[in-house]
């Protein structure tokens, strides 16, 4: 490919650009066209420009991600942690969940190189943010920040995990007595079903709407032992039959005006669009 296509980023100070004979996604050819009227970022490192202009999409990665030409912004990230920054990002991923829950939904038009608020993010990372936003794709970054924890973690012989507890988790919840005892469960029972002894790397967050006891998801491996859960399971043993957990209660009776029954039906529209964007630029069309 003669890659003599070249679009002004990082204040026009920096071309994207490739050498003639080198192979690049769909994405990066025409990246350069989306970005030509990007004006407000510094001029990134050369060794950060230096790894963008490799063959970093045709290289081998702890797995084989599914999905299409989203999938250049994880390895992207993933080439700049190990061979450039040389650090895991985990820490700078939770400062981004802050920053965004703070900033807000509208987090992606932020200018990531010179905003005070994305000082202490690494340079890497900044540097894919604004391919992102670029692109147009900042939106998916959840879906990145995921792919790239699965390289981390089969590199590392892990596997995350979540655990849903009904109490508040303030405080060092590692200290939680009941935390303690359900990690354990949740460890002997991934191993006695799968045989598999990876490492379980835990995430703990509450919610009241459990009613009280817990769940946990390892992989494919749910278990779910809340009161809600238990409740909706008595309640179906009391009418003689199965619990059908595929059945949803019916929504209360209301009466919407015309304005709200409308902003009603484009709003699960919506959510059903984020939804199916969200898993397209996981794991493609």
């Amino acid at each position: 490919i003669n890659a003599e296509y070249m679009g002004e980023v990082f204040g026009g100070e920096y071309q994207f650009g490739r050498p003639s004979g080198t192979k690049m996604s769909l994405m990066r050819k025409l990246v350069p066209r989306a970005l030509r009227n990007v004006r407000h970022y510094a001029t990134p490192a050369a060794e950060y420009i230096k790894v963008y202009e490799s063959d970093f999409e045709q290289q081998s990665y702890p797995v084989q991600l599914l999905g299409g030409t989203n999938t250049a912004f994880p390895k992207l990230l993933y080439q700049f942690s190990k061979n450039v920054d040389k650090r895991s990002y985990l820490e700078e991923f939770t400062q981004l969940r802050a920053i965004i829950a703070q900033k807000g939904p509208f987090w992606g038009e932020d200018d990531f190189s010179t905003d005070p608020a994305y000082k202490t993010l690494s340079p890497g990372i900044k540097f894919v943010l604004s391919w992102m936003k670029a692109e147009k794709l900042i939106d998916t970054w959840e879906a990145v920040e995921a792919s790239f924890l699965e390289f981390v973690d089969a590199e590392l012989n892990q596997i995350r995990a979540t655990i849903t507890v009904a109490w508040a988790t303030t405080g060092n919840i590692d200290k939680d007595a009941e935390v303690s005892r359900i990690k354990k469960e949740a460890e002997e029972l991934y191993k006695q079903r799968t045989g598999e002894n990876k490492k379980i790397v835990f995430n703990v967050v509450s919610k009241p709407e459990l009613k009280g006891g817990y769940t946990f998801e390892v992989g494919s491996l749910y278990v779910n032992n809340s009161d809600a859960a238990k409740a909706v399971e008595r309640a179906a043993a009391a009418k003689g039959k199965e619990t059908d957990w595929t059945a949803l209660p019916a929504s209360p009776l209301v009466n919407l005006s015309p304005a709200e029954e409308l902003f009603s039906l484009l709003g699960a529209e919506i959510d059903a669009l984020q939804s199916a964007d969200s898993a397209e630029s996981r794991f493609g069309a």
